[in-house]
């Protein structure tokens, strides 16, 4: 505690009288301090600012103004800042009496050489002069409390804002508008002010205007859009007024500004439109109006044009409307030009072809238009996107098909399809939900109806679907976009989706309107169908027909799935659809498959080729993807061996399918009658060659009847599978039972002489010929150990070739 301070608090608390007692250092301390506060202390700041005025007045930009303050120095030689150092002086005066101003820092500054109270006066002007100017100024000052500022503004009914100050009052005075305000301590001195909008129509002011038209002709009316650009070569407006011809209508008037609009009759009925601020450059409206036919097929263009001003440009475009050819009739006052010719601003107004356009120069051309109606056409207000069947064939007698079709709709109620003859419909509903359909007709003319309902519109925004089972992302592709490999789309749209496995029932996942760089506009519902037709069981061989039913819409994409019974062989199918498994080719190309898949030998050696695994397992995703799509057939019984079929355009044509069997039981019976056939065909011919020579036996009974089979099992093979490889069978073992017995005595016999003389010719195994025989064996075992489906057609012609030379030796015997 400091000395004086314990002192002062030993007599505050002690007694009234009597003596206290205090230590000597206590005491010498307070001797100290008192000492101490009776020394001169320097004042904390040189100079205080006791009160500051400003005038100013604005003209064009330019400040014109006087500072006047009162400062009290502490001390001799105070350096006082003053206002803006840009600003030019024009006197500056310290108690009367001129002074020079410094140049320091941001301000001009004054010395001042005494302690006291001085008054300061100064003239400045600031800025330069403009032909338009900002309403807004700054004046920047040295931080000090602004007692009174008086501006005089160079405009009357403004409406003014002081940053950092409170207007105090404001007065029209000549011209302008004096305003007087005060401030705290500001560093700045910021003024805005804006014209205080009257919209006064009687306020002198120059403009000039440009003029875009467009006209489109409807059933009915005619509508025009302008736009109207006003210039203001001098003054400034808050409102803008344009003519209205005799009956037009204004429906709609657009713009940035603009605060309204409505309509009067002067001299002529006018549009007087009130903007928001006054604007002094330009300001643009658009007039939306319409005007009723001249007569039915004609109507004579009239626009809204701009009033109290010039029209300097006048551009005018016709826009092309579909169901009417549009011409000329008349045309006055302007200059046709080509449609690319307008300017980018009225060719935006329009997405439609412009047909005509006239530009004119101070008046808007005048022009009458005559319509043609076009003749019109039934359009297709409903279409089945794809159509996706499956009919399981039973052989007991009864044939069950299950539709699915993916419809587009708009004005449809109903889908009348006519079933086979004979069907029974088992469960229908549209989109898994049950409905209960209605017949229409009765025999031939009996129709089912089916209920439509809308198509869903989802441009620009997303829709909802919830999973139900038997759902895969091909399927939501193909019913909301219309192709099954836009599945990607509904991954991306959906966080928590990553594949097929992640298709929960019963969640509920978005759907987009976009895929990649192609937007749906609406997207299509599923109908399904399901019914049964009895029919007569099947037989060892026959020919059955199945038909599906014949729709009322136009069928843009069939996919039929044909389930046969496994324990029949589908030898023919003829369809009015294009089938894609199962197929039967022709000899030639059968011959061809053959053989490349007999000389297609996969090698399997390190470094032949390297593929990627991802890129495999999303290829085969993308395989799985498609196969679950095409069946599309969830809770269904598919039995059988499965044949598809597809076509693209089925329209109105109704769907059928002939096909003629086979019991597979009867099938290894032909496959050995071939066998068996050929064995004994062969074995004749072989005998007749070897006993007669090949160029006599191909003329003998023999060769015919060996040529005769070939066709007949040419035939049959087409149609029974495995046929063609029995008869080969059945030839080798044929020709090898005539040619291997005398080969066979022949190696017995040299055999038998070489034990006999104990001797072996070694030598002549080293004769070329022998040596070049060894190596074409070789050849032609490595070439068989490679291609193993090869060995039956290489043993025939083996057998052949050691037939002829056989029978070429037995000849030069005789």
């Amino acid at each position: 505690m400091p000395p004086l301070v314990a002192l002062l608090t030993t007599f505050a608390v002690g007694q009234t009288g009597g003596e206290v007692a205090i230590p000597l250092s206590t005491w010498l301390g307070v001797e100290r301090e008192i000492a101490a506060l009776k020394e001169a202390q320097p004042p904390p700041v040189s100079f205080a600012v006791r009160r500051r005025d400003v005038s100013i007045r604005f003209v064009r930009g330019v400040l014109f103004g006087v500072l006047e303050q009162e400062v009290e120095t502490m001390a001799t030689g105070a350096v006082v800042p003053l206002l803006d150092r840009d600003a030019s002086l024009r006197s500056l005066t310290i108690d009367g009496r001129p002074a020079v101003p410094l140049r320091n820092g941001p301000y001009y500054e004054a010395l001042l050489a005494g302690a006291g109270v001085h008054r300061i006066t100064v003239r400045f002007r600031l800025g330069e002069e403009q032909a338009r100017f900002a309403r807004a100024f700054t004046v920047r000052l040295p931080p000090a409390a602004i007692s009174r500022a008086e501006l005089l503004l160079p405009e009357r009914d403004v409406d003014v804002s002081v940053e950092g100050g409170v207007v105090v009052a404001e007065r029209s005075e000549g011209e302008g508008t004096k305003v007087v305000a005060s401030f705290g301590t500001p560093s700045d001195l910021n003024v805005r002010w804006r014209r205080r909008a009257t919209h006064d129509g009687r306020r002198v002011r120059e403009m000039e205007a440009v003029e875009l038209h467009l006209a489109r002709m409807l059933p009915e009316v005619v509508q025009t859009e302008s736009v109207l650009t006003y210039t203001l070569v001098s003054g400034e407006t808050d409102r803008l007024e344009a003519f209205i011809p005799d009956g037009v209508e204004v429906t709609r008037v657009d713009g940035e500004a603009i605060l309204q609009w409505y309509t009067e009759r002067r001299d002529q009925r006018r549009l007087v439109v009130l903007l928001k601020h006054l604007v002094d450059d330009r300001a643009q409206i658009v007039v939306h109006a319409q005007a009723p036919l001249t007569t039915a097929d004609t109507a004579a263009l009239r626009f809204v044009g701009p009033a109290q001003a010039a029209s300097r440009d006048v551009w005018l475009a016709v826009e092309g409307r579909a169901g009417f050819a549009l011409d000329i009739a008349e045309a006055e006052e302007g200059v046709a030009v080509q449609p690319r010719e307008v300017p980018p601003a009225l060719a935006n107004l329009t997405n439609q072809p412009i047909l005509y356009a006239y530009r004119g120069r101070g008046r808007c051309p005048k022009l009458t238009l005559s319509r043609t109606r076009n003749g019109e056409i039934d359009l297709t207000q409903a279409v089945i996107d794809d159509l996706w069947a499956s009919t399981v064939i039973v052989e007991q007698g009864l044939e069950v098909t299950k539709l699915r079709l993916y419809v587009r709709n708009n004005t449809r109620q109903y889908l009348a399809m006519r079933l086979p003859a004979g069907a029974a419909v088992t469960h229908a509903m549209i989109d898994g939900v049950p409905f209960l359909p209605a017949v229409t007709g009765e025999g031939d003319a009996e129709r089912l109806l089916v209920p439509l309902r809308q198509s869903e519109r989802i441009v620009g925004g997303k829709r909802s679907h919830v999973v139900r089972s038997g759902d895969t992302l091909g399927g939501l592709s193909l019913r909301y976009f219309g192709r099954s490999d836009r599945w990607q789309a509904i991954i991306d749209a959906n966080d928590y989706l990553y594949g097929p496995d992640d298709l929960g029932v019963g969640t509920t996942i978005t759907i987009p309107s976009t895929a990649g760089d192609v937007t749906f506009e609406e997207s299509n519902f599923v109908v399904e169908i399901a019914y049964k037709v009895p029919r007569a069981p099947l037989v060892d061989a026959g020919l059955m027909r199945t038909e599906l039913p014949v729709m009322d819409l136009s069928v843009m994409s069939a996919t039929w799935h044909y389930y046969f019974p496994e324990a029949f062989e589908p030898l023919r199918f003829d369809s009015n659809l294009q089938q894609l498994t199962g197929i039967r080719y022709d000899p030639l190309r059968r011959l061809k498959q053959f053989f490349d898949r007999a000389v297609d030998v996969q090698h399997a050696w390190a470094g032949s080729h390297y593929e990627n695994i991802l890129e495999t397992r999303k290829s085969i995703y993308a395989k799985e993807q498609k196969t679950r799509v095409t069946e599309a057939l969830a809770a269904f019984p598919l039995v059988g061996q499965r044949y598809r079929f597809e076509r693209v355009v089925l329209e109105h044509e109704r769907a059928y399918l002939e096909v003629a069997y086979l019991d597979r039981g009867i099938l290894p019976w032909i496959r050995g009658a071939a066998f068996l056939l050929f064995l004994g065909v062969a074995f004749s011919l072989a005998r007749v060659v070897r006993s007669e020579g090949p160029v006599r036996a191909l003329f003998s009974g023999a060769s015919l009847t060996f040529f005769s089979s070939i066709a007949v099992a040419a035939v049959v093979g087409h149609f029974v599978l495995g046929v063609h490889r029995h008869a080969l069978l059945g030839a080798d073992l044929g020709i090898a039972l005539v040619v291997l017995p005398p080969l066979a005595r022949r190696l017995r016999a040299r055999v038998s002489e070489a034990v006999r003389t104990r001797t072996v010719p070694i030598e002549a195994w080293w004769r070329p010929r022998r040596i070049l025989k060894i190596g074409l064996a070789a050849v032609a075992i490595t070439v068989l150990l490679t291609y193993p489906l090869l060995l039956s057609s290489a043993v025939l012609v083996a057998l052949l070739v050691a037939l002829v030379s056989s029978a070429r030796e037995g000849s030069h015997a005789h």
